[in-house]
């Protein structure tokens, strides 16, 4: 996982300062680096590799520093604005086929919420079905309700849920995600 964030060092790497902190520079291979520099008092700083991290939503981000204030950045949207200038509007930061892990320049893109949320499906990154954590039922069971033919409100309490809901999954307007057929 890591070696995907911080990609692969080559010579084809480009380091470019952050336009709006410009005491950061990010590469096209994703990595966001505090440049080494000097204070206005005399007092300097060495450079360093910052450490990304996963937010709380599996987003990978990075801590800058600036004028004494501390800014929460996604990695991805750091090595965008470096390199392709600011976020247009109606946009965000987007990941292409290898997966929101890699933020190399090649697998970014500004893009639509709507691009954005399909490759959350493509990437099995979208928080659906069983994969909340306070679902109560998994997608077998999902499939085994679509089949039952009893009426629902025994269904519902056999699988503790209400008869609302094994409507709403019988009309696919819940659980949409899950095919139809029994395993």
């Amino acid at each position: 996982e890591v070696s995907m964030l911080y990609g692969q060092y080559d010579d084809t790497e480009i380091w470019k300062r952050h336009p709006a902190c410009a005491q950061y520079s990010c590469s096209t291979m994703g990595i966001v680096r505090r440049d080494s520099g000097m204070t206005s008092d005399g007092r300097s700083w060495k450079g360093r590799i910052l450490r990304p991290y996963k937010n709380n939503h599996g987003s990978w981000m990075a801590t800058l520093h600036v004028g004494g204030e501390r800014h929460v950045h996604s990695v991805g949207k750091l090595v965008l604005e470096t390199f392709c200038g600011p976020c247009p509007a109606g946009e965000e930061a987007g990941h292409g086929p290898v997966g929101r892990d890699c933020h190399q320049l090649s697998n970014l893109y500004w893009g639509t919420r709507q691009r954005n949320r399909e490759d959350m499906v493509r990437d099995g990154t979208v928080a659906r079905g069983n994969k909340i954590g306070i679902s109560k039922l998994v997608e077998e069971q999902v499939r085994a309700i679509r089949a039952d033919g009893r009426f629902q409100y025994i269904v519902a309490s056999d699988y503790g849920i209400t008869q609302g809901h094994v409507s709403a999954i019988k009309r696919g307007a819940v659980w949409s995600h899950v095919a139809n057929e029994v395993a």
